[in-house]
Protein backbone atom coordinates (compact mmCIF):
# COMPACT_ATOMS: atom_id res chain seq x y z
CA UNK A 1 0.00 0.00 0.00
CA UNK A 2 1.37 3.33 -0.77
CA UNK A 3 2.35 5.92 1.69
CA UNK A 4 0.57 8.52 2.53
CA UNK A 5 1.66 12.48 1.55
CA UNK A 6 2.55 13.17 5.24
CA UNK A 7 4.22 9.85 5.58
CA UNK A 8 6.86 10.29 2.33
CA UNK A 9 7.89 13.86 3.72
CA UNK A 10 8.35 12.08 7.16
CA UNK A 11 10.73 9.81 5.62
CA UNK A 12 12.57 12.16 3.09
CA UNK A 13 13.17 14.89 6.21
CA UNK A 14 13.90 11.16 8.40
CA UNK A 15 16.92 10.69 5.68
CA UNK A 16 18.30 14.28 5.69
CA UNK A 17 16.45 15.61 2.94
CA UNK A 18 15.04 19.40 2.70
CA UNK A 19 12.61 20.91 1.41
CA UNK A 20 13.83 24.61 0.38
CA UNK A 21 11.78 27.51 -0.99
CA UNK A 22 13.49 29.99 -3.46
CA UNK A 23 16.83 29.13 -2.84
CA UNK A 24 19.88 29.73 -4.28
CA UNK A 25 22.99 27.73 -4.77
CA UNK A 26 25.17 25.41 -6.65
CA UNK A 27 22.02 22.90 -6.56
CA UNK A 28 19.56 25.51 -8.67
CA UNK A 29 22.32 26.80 -10.49
CA UNK A 30 21.90 30.33 -9.19
CA UNK A 31 18.21 30.85 -10.05
CA UNK A 32 15.79 30.64 -7.23
CA UNK A 33 13.82 27.36 -7.11
CA UNK A 34 12.09 25.52 -4.56
CA UNK A 35 12.33 22.04 -4.10
CA UNK A 36 13.89 18.98 -2.27
CA UNK A 37 17.86 19.08 -1.39
CA UNK A 38 19.02 15.69 -0.93
CA UNK A 39 20.50 13.40 -3.27
CA UNK A 40 20.61 16.49 -5.60
CA UNK A 41 18.09 19.36 -6.19
CA UNK A 42 14.62 18.57 -7.81
CA UNK A 43 12.34 21.55 -8.33
CA UNK A 44 8.56 21.43 -7.69
CA UNK A 45 5.77 23.51 -5.97
CA UNK A 46 4.58 22.88 -2.62
CA UNK A 47 1.91 21.15 -4.48
CA UNK A 48 4.20 18.59 -5.97
CA UNK A 49 6.04 18.22 -2.88
CA UNK A 50 5.34 14.59 -2.04
CA UNK A 51 4.26 13.33 -5.50
CA UNK A 52 8.61 14.42 -6.55
CA UNK A 53 9.39 11.67 -3.20
CA UNK A 54 7.31 9.39 -5.64
CA UNK A 55 9.62 9.73 -8.38
CA UNK A 56 6.78 10.13 -10.62
CA UNK A 57 5.57 6.93 -10.48
CA UNK A 58 7.34 4.95 -12.34
CA UNK A 59 7.88 1.95 -9.81
CA UNK A 60 5.80 1.94 -6.19
CA UNK A 61 8.92 0.93 -4.49
CA UNK A 62 11.07 4.19 -5.78
CA UNK A 63 11.43 7.43 -4.59
CA UNK A 64 10.65 6.64 -0.70
CA UNK A 65 7.51 5.05 -1.29
CA UNK A 66 8.74 1.60 0.33
CA UNK A 67 10.14 0.32 3.71
CA UNK A 68 13.36 -0.23 2.94
CA UNK A 69 15.90 1.54 5.87
CA UNK A 70 19.93 1.86 5.65
CA UNK A 71 21.17 -1.16 7.77
CA UNK A 72 24.16 0.96 8.68
CA UNK A 73 22.67 4.27 9.56
CA UNK A 74 19.11 3.22 10.01
CA UNK A 75 17.80 6.39 7.52
CA UNK A 76 15.21 5.69 4.64
CA UNK A 77 17.08 4.49 1.49
CA UNK A 78 16.17 6.98 -1.79
CA UNK A 79 15.48 4.58 -3.95
CA UNK A 80 16.00 6.26 -7.71
CA UNK A 81 14.98 5.30 -11.04
CA UNK A 82 18.13 4.03 -11.90
CA UNK A 83 17.33 0.48 -11.46
CA UNK A 84 20.56 -1.17 -11.03
CA UNK A 85 21.20 0.68 -8.48
CA UNK A 86 18.43 0.91 -6.22
CA UNK A 87 18.29 -3.10 -6.63
CA UNK A 88 21.73 -3.35 -5.39
CA UNK A 89 20.94 -1.03 -2.61
CA UNK A 90 17.83 -2.74 -1.28
CA UNK A 91 20.15 -6.40 -1.45
CA UNK A 92 22.50 -4.68 0.55
CA UNK A 93 20.46 -2.44 2.47
CA UNK A 94 22.64 0.56 2.46
CA UNK A 95 21.58 4.35 1.49
CA UNK A 96 23.65 5.43 -1.20
CA UNK A 97 26.00 7.17 1.11
CA UNK A 98 27.06 4.35 3.20
CA UNK A 99 26.86 1.68 0.66
CA UNK A 100 29.49 4.35 -1.06
CA UNK A 101 32.09 3.91 1.65
CA UNK A 102 31.06 0.24 2.41
CA UNK A 103 31.92 -0.64 -1.02
CA UNK A 104 35.07 1.14 -0.55
CA UNK A 105 35.64 -1.19 3.04
CA UNK A 106 34.94 -4.18 0.34
CA UNK A 107 37.53 -2.98 -1.77
CA UNK A 108 41.24 -3.27 -1.34
CA UNK A 109 43.98 -0.38 -0.82
CA UNK A 110 42.02 1.39 2.01
CA UNK A 111 43.87 4.52 3.44
CA UNK A 112 41.97 5.62 6.41
CA UNK A 113 43.41 9.30 8.47
CA UNK A 114 42.23 11.28 10.76
CA UNK A 115 42.21 14.95 10.45
CA UNK A 116 40.64 17.83 11.93
CA UNK A 117 38.98 15.10 14.59
CA UNK A 118 37.39 13.39 11.57
CA UNK A 119 38.62 9.66 9.54
CA UNK A 120 39.17 10.25 5.76
CA UNK A 121 39.27 8.05 2.92
CA UNK A 122 42.05 8.24 0.71
CA UNK A 123 43.15 5.65 -2.62
CA UNK A 124 46.60 5.35 -4.35
CA UNK A 125 46.00 6.09 -8.11
CA UNK A 126 48.83 4.29 -10.35
CA UNK A 127 50.46 7.27 -12.02
CA UNK A 128 54.00 8.03 -10.81
CA UNK A 129 54.68 11.12 -12.93
CA UNK A 130 52.92 14.30 -11.95
CA UNK A 131 50.12 15.69 -13.62
CA UNK A 132 47.00 18.05 -12.77
CA UNK A 133 45.32 14.84 -13.81
CA UNK A 134 46.13 12.60 -10.71
CA UNK A 135 44.09 13.04 -7.30
CA UNK A 136 44.85 16.49 -5.67
CA UNK A 137 46.45 17.88 -8.94
CA UNK A 138 49.52 15.78 -8.61
CA UNK A 139 50.70 16.79 -5.27
CA UNK A 140 53.43 15.15 -4.03
CA UNK A 141 52.34 13.09 -0.59
CA UNK A 142 54.24 10.85 1.68
CA UNK A 143 52.38 8.59 3.59
CA UNK A 144 53.12 6.46 7.04
CA UNK A 145 51.41 3.32 7.60
CA UNK A 146 50.77 2.03 11.16
CA UNK A 147 52.46 -0.95 10.27
CA UNK A 148 55.65 0.83 9.12
CA UNK A 149 55.36 1.42 5.34
CA UNK A 150 55.86 4.85 3.47
CA UNK A 151 54.71 5.48 0.78
CA UNK A 152 55.58 8.65 -1.73
CA UNK A 153 52.73 9.41 -4.29
CA UNK A 154 51.75 12.17 -6.85
CA UNK A 155 48.19 10.51 -7.38
CA UNK A 156 46.09 10.23 -4.23
CA UNK A 157 42.07 10.42 -4.43
CA UNK A 158 40.29 11.33 -1.28
CA UNK A 159 36.82 9.34 -1.46
CA UNK A 160 35.31 11.34 1.28
CA UNK A 161 34.81 12.10 5.34
CA UNK A 162 33.70 8.31 7.01
CA UNK A 163 30.63 8.75 8.71
CA UNK A 164 31.22 8.35 12.34
CA UNK A 165 28.76 5.47 12.32
CA UNK A 166 30.93 3.59 10.01
CA UNK A 167 34.11 4.24 11.85
CA UNK A 168 34.30 0.45 13.02
CA UNK A 169 35.06 -0.89 9.74
CA UNK A 170 37.78 1.80 8.80
CA UNK A 171 40.10 2.02 11.87
CA UNK A 172 42.67 4.61 11.29
CA UNK A 173 45.71 3.40 9.57
CA UNK A 174 48.36 6.03 8.18
CA UNK A 175 49.19 9.60 8.50
CA UNK A 176 50.54 12.31 6.29
CA UNK A 177 54.11 12.59 6.80
CA UNK A 178 57.25 15.03 5.41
Amino acid sequence: MPLTDQQLIQRAEAAGWEWKVNATGWFSFGTPSTGWLGHGFSSGTEETKASMLRTDGKDSNFGFDHDYDCQHCKKPIYLSWLKPTSQKLIQALECFNCNHFMNLYRGKDTIVIEREGERRHYQLGSNTTPSSRNGFGGQKFIIHFLDGRTVETVDLWHQGTIPVHLYQYFPVNASFGK
